[in-house]
């Protein structure tokens, strides 16, 4: 893993790291499902609330299994050794694991479930995360490679491939989350 990769991982770890304490937890995962429920304005007891809880649940728990951890946290070191050992051993893996993660992100943030990513949407997923919003529109330009305004699930994955994968800096994916280089996140 060369140093642009591992500074793309951290950012990473950054974003997901919601309470911003260093360590990626269940709740890091699930407030996000809770913050995107309460902007969607579901009931507390919703079907909905639970279905994106559910999903975050699960993305965690997978994440954990894949990294063969027996407690439930993840520190940035483990993060980065993940990636390192099977990005270098099992490509294959790493390409699943990728695939995993932005389908999981895809559903998250297609508010309508019409395959398609819209610039609210995705606007939508910088304020959960607690994104710089400056870079939302850099970032969906870039990721609309065929112009149409929107995000398809073919092109949200080319984004996370060349985000998790590239070493060349200036890869268009490298900017799904904004400007990884600023390094710029708030806790949301």
């Amino acid at each position: 893993m060369n140093t642009i990769q591992k500074a793309k991982l951290e950012y990473l770890f950054a974003i997901l790291d919601a309470n911003q304490n260093h360590i990626l937890q269940l709740d890091d995962f699930t407030n996000v499902a809770e913050r995107i429920s309460d902007q969607l304005g579901y009931d507390q007891q919703s079907k909905a609330r639970l279905d994106l809880n559910l999903k975050s649940y699960r993305l965690f728990v997978q994440i954990l299994a894949d990294m063969g951890k027996q407690d439930i946290s993840i520190n940035k070191d483990e993060w980065l050794t993940f990636f390192e050992y099977f990005q270098r051993t099992r490509p294959k893996f790493i390409h699943r694991y990728i695939s995993r993660v932005a389908n999981y992100v895809f559903s998250l943030f297609d508010h309508n479930n019409d395959q398609l990513i819209s610039k609210e949407e995705y606007t939508n997923m910088f304020k959960i995360y607690g994104l710089d919003e400056e870079f939302v529109h850099v970032g969906f330009d870039k990721l609309d490679q065929n112009n149409d305004h929107y995000i398809s699930k073919e092109e949200l994955m080319k984004g996370f491939y060349e985000f998790f994968l590239s070493a060349n800096e200036e890869a268009l994916g490298n900017w799904i989350f904004g400007d990884w280089r600023s390094k710029r996140v708030k806790v949301a």
